[in-house]
């Protein structure tokens, strides 16, 4: 703050240049270049041996063992209440709902559409699949067959 007003009162008296007494800019000294300033060559280096890979033979209770802890994963992530909700969100009041009708985020997601096919016949969910008449729905590189989602409360 107190440089600041100095250089102001300055300013104000007409000067143009600082004093030869005041302080100057702190300067780093330059450095030049050498020969390993931009590039440094490579080391040599023994060559890379990847270790073995090895696929253990499963017995079969410890294949039972890993498809329960994998269907438990995905019954966590994609859960009947949870797809449920989301089904019912889209119907907004309507008694059935056609694909087309369904929002592109839903229609784009394919592990949301699997699921809220595939939950559709679970006992806990509140709609149904219906197939219906029409073409099918196309979605970039795949086409859902027409079929509807209906309401079963």
């Amino acid at each position: 703050m107190a440089l600041a007003k100095q250089l102001t009162d300055l300013i104000n008296a007409g000067e143009t240049y600082l004093p030869l007494e005041a302080p100057g800019l702190q300067r780093h000294p330059v450095r030049h270049p050498d020969l390993r300033s931009y590039y440094s060559p490579p080391v040599q280096r023994e060559p890379f041996t990847p270790a073995k890979v090895i696929r253990p033979v499963l017995q079969p209770s410890e294949m039972v063992a890993l498809q329960a802890a994998t269907l438990q994963d995905v019954t966590q992530a994609l859960t009947p209440a949870k797809v449920n909700r989301t089904v019912l969100s889209f119907f907004n009041g309507h008694p059935n709902l056609h694909i087309s009708e369904l929002p592109p985020t839903v229609i784009d997601d394919m592990e949301w559409l699997i699921s809220i096919i595939a939950y559709a016949h679970h006992p806990e969910v509140d709609y149904g699949v219906e197939n219906t008449d029409g073409e099918p729905v196309d979605n970039g590189s795949y086409r859902v067959a027409s079929f509807q989602l209906v309401k079963t409360d």
